[in-house]
């Protein structure tokens, strides 16, 4: 009778153990999630400043003449564009993992 209320304490201490295992788990994807954000949003700004920082800009214009090219308005329409993409991508797979994981849940539950 004590072996099977030792084995009953370790397995509930093993229950615990991992309880805690999956809530700083939880908190590791939350943080994960949140810096796939940030990333996301600076990405395409910093990959088409450098794609664009080939010509597009001339440093020593004469005097009648701009700096920047009147071609800007592409960089910032592209960008734009670019990162709102990104992002509606990225809430179609968060919410469809989520749809996917509730989905799953709801059959292991029947």
């Amino acid at each position: 009778m004590r072996v099977e209320g030792m084995s009953m304490a370790t397995q509930w201490s093993n229950a615990d153990i991992n309880v805690d295992i999956a809530l700083a788990a939880g908190n590791d994807s939350n943080q994960m999630r949140s810096i796939s954000l940030v990333t996301m949003v600076f990405l395409p700004g910093t990959f088409f400043a450098t794609f664009f920082s080939m010509t597009f800009f001339d440093w020593s214009p004469s005097e009648s003449e701009s700096v920047v090219s009147s071609y800007i308005w592409i960089y910032v329409a592209i960008t734009g564009a670019c990162t709102f993409l990104t992002l509606l991508a990225w809430g179609y797979f968060v919410g469809f993992r989520r749809q996917k994981g509730q989905q799953i849940d709801s059959d292991a539950m029947v």
